[in-house]
């Protein structure tokens, strides 16, 4: 709940809290969502309309908001963290659509990996497939696939994807733990990861997301039956 403070004709810290608490707490607003009028953020936080509108538009300058003159408000790709980690508990269905982002996500960026075709993206991407190998621990296993797709987002050469990428990954890497739960059965085996990194480095763009997909089915077929299962009746 909001709570009435002091009414203040400048950009104050304790409206924006109050703004900040309302929209993204334990009943954060869902990705894009339209926000509350700035008529009714000054009504509720017992503050001016121009300090209301100030506050949201340090949200957007945050990164935490969007929109025209911050009149159409919605919850941007930063929140995607806030959006899996509800207090104490995880949202399944947030993290099942955030596996179907990177099945569409990543074989593009494999791709464009491909395109460029970089000595040094070679030799990271098999070294980190070595590793893969080289163990039996699935979470290890896990931890490598992320810093594999770490590296396909760093040397894909494209800003937009890489914001979008960077953005699923503030979702995936505090998640090792759970997801290895999660993708097990696409664990036990390295035989894909390998014909990926084979494929970027053949330099053939087609070849390299046809490699990417099948990883990324193979994950999405042992994720999504489970985020499945994990989503209660009610959400």
């Amino acid at each position: 709940m909001l709570l009435p403070v002091a009414e203040r004709s400048v950009e104050s810290d304790a409206v924006l809290e109050a703004v900040f608490d309302e929209l993204f707490g334990d009943t954060s607003a869902e990705l894009g969502e339209q926000f509350p009028s700035v008529e009714l953020v000054a009504e509720k936080t017992g503050s001016s309309v121009e300090t209301a509108r100030l506050s949201l538009e340090r949200l957007a300058r945050a990164g935490l908001a969007a929109g025209d003159n911050v009149d159409c408000r919605t919850a941007g790709l930063e929140m995607l963290p806030k959006l899996v980690f509800r207090g104490s508990r995880h949202d399944f269905r947030v993290l099942g659509d955030v596996y179907a982002s990177c099945r569409l996500i990543w074989p593009i960026l494999a791709g464009l990996c491909a395109e460029r075709c970089a000595p040094e993206v070679a030799a990271g991407l098999h070294r980190l497939v070595d590793r893969m190998d080289a163990t039996e621990d699935l979470r290890e296993r896990h931890w490598l696939i992320l810093q594999m797709s770490n590296w396909l987002v760093d040397n894909s050469g494209s800003p937009v994807f890489q914001l979008l990428a960077n953005n699923i990954l503030s979702v995936l890497t505090p998640l090792v733990e759970v997801g290895t739960q999660v993708i097990a059965s696409a664990l036990r085996s390295t035989d894909r990861y390998r014909e990926l990194a084979e494929a970027v480095v053949s330099g053939d763009p087609q070849c390299a997301q046809d490699a990417a997909r099948r990883c990324w089915d193979r994950i999405w077929d042992s994720g999504i039956e489970f985020c499945a299962g994990m989503v209660r009746p009610h959400d």
